[in-house]
């Protein structure tokens, strides 16, 4: 099953009179489970594309589908929805909120779609588990090194059960065994619950470990 398909895909910025160009008629299509990077050098497009896929841009030309839905006529509300309940995002800076735990920081999510106190508390004690973080609970993310809060960042990400979770540069502010970790730690879950991963990387530990790669080259895939 496609979670994803993304039809002749194009992506002009203009600034002014200037325009650039970062997509270029991209097609893609990503099956339900897979374990997937979007490689290339800085200005590729990888990054451009994440976004399209996850809602948070709209392409120039071109259509994407979510779970076969085209997201081309959705309002905004309705698109905050569908990222609300099918997409987990993990970024490069952690982007954790700092006033609150390790717990509120992955409850947050819930709280927004509106899941009942007791299934939240069971969720988010579990994932924190899962993520070997069961006595973290109550840490700040100021009380929790770069790793441990990356490991925060994909609880948060996993806790509503997505159906995709795209990530930008995960291990990029991470040392090389922090990050070996992490990739694993993303591998092992991506296999335990079917989730689908998208990476948009230039990370060699995780190019390595991806099912499929995907290289973009000046906004093309190569």
């Amino acid at each position: 099953m496609e979670i994803v398909r993304v039809n002749k895909v194009k992506k002009v910025y203009q600034m002014g009179e200037l325009s650039f160009t970062a997509l270029c008629g991209v097609d893609l299509v990503v099956r339900t489970g897979e374990f997937l990077a979007l490689a290339g050098p800085s200005g590729s497009g990888k990054t451009t594309l994440l976004n399209l896929i996850g809602c948070l841009d709209h392409p120039t030309t071109g259509e994407i589908f979510l779970e076969e839905e085209s997201i081309a006529n959705l309002s905004p509300d309705q698109l905050a929805d569908l990222r609300k309940k099918k997409l987990g995002f993990i970024f490069q800076s952690f982007n954790l909120i700092p006033v609150l735990t390790a717990f509120e920081n992955v409850e947050y999510p819930l709280i927004i779609n509106k899941v009942k106190p007791a299934e939240r508390r069971k969720r988010v004690s579990k994932i924190l588990s899962e993520v070997g973080l069961g006595d973290k609970l109550t840490n700040f993310p100021h009380q929790l090194s770069g790793g441990q809060q990356q490991r925060v960042s994909i609880a948060r990400a996993l806790v509503h059960q997505p159906a995709l979770v795209l990530a930008d540069e995960p291990t990029a502010n991470l040392d090389s065994q922090t990050g070996q970790e992490i990739v694993s730690l993303m591998q092992q879950l991506n296999q335990d619950q079917g989730v689908s991963f998208i990476f948009a990387t230039h990370d060699q530990r995780i190019i390595e470990r991806a099912a499929r790669v995907v290289n973009l080259v000046d906004g093309k895939i190569a």
